[in-house]
């Protein structure tokens, strides 16, 4: 789906392609759904590609933005139970991705590094994302975006936490 100017401008809407003109917002939340949609194919693809499952991969990502991480952790991030964050890693060490060191803060709790494996494969997956953007996006706008992704993602989490209750493992 190409959303350009004349599309915003004639109110056209693409949640419903057969509905009346609507207003601008409707184009934006289905760009936003087509592109979590694209994202999530993009995810399972490059699962599929490492051999790991989509969560593995995402916990895959969060442990490279960390410098060590708890199983704790890692499962609160993923939503996980302690049984499956522990199987998690289990196939994530297995698979060279992920190594486990002692937790020199606790010694009844293990840290979780990111191994040279790993490393490579999220860097593969930050070339994908770093390509589109560059590739889709002015350099001056980048920028914008990335405020205006931090602004929405801070009022989705606020209005839903005072809507919703938040899912525990």
């Amino acid at each position: 789906m190409q959303i350009d100017n004349a599309t915003l401008a004639s109110g056209a809407t693409a949640l419903d392609p057969g509905a009346s003109p609507s207003e601008p917002l409707d184009v934006v939340l289905r760009a936003f759904q087509e592109l979590q949609m694209k994202h999530s194919h993009v995810l399972s693809s490059v699962s599929h590609s490492l051999d790991v499952g989509a969560t593995d991969l995402r916990a895959l990502v969060f442990i490279a933005s960390k410098d060590g991480v708890t199983p704790k952790q890692t499962g609160d991030f993923l939503e996980l139970s302690s049984g499956a964050i522990t199987n998690l890693v289990d196939r994530m060490v297995a698979a060279d991705y992920v190594r486990r060191s002692p937790n020199p803060n606790d010694r009844r709790s293990l840290l979780i590094h990111i191994a040279p494996a790993g490393a490579d494969a999220v860097d593969q997956i930050a070339g994908l994302y770093r390509q589109a953007f560059t590739g889709s996006i002015g350099y001056d706008d980048l920028l914008q975006l990335a405020a205006s992704f931090d602004a929405v993602g801070s009022a989705l989490t606020d209005a839903a936490s005072t809507r919703f209750h938040p899912v525990r493992p």
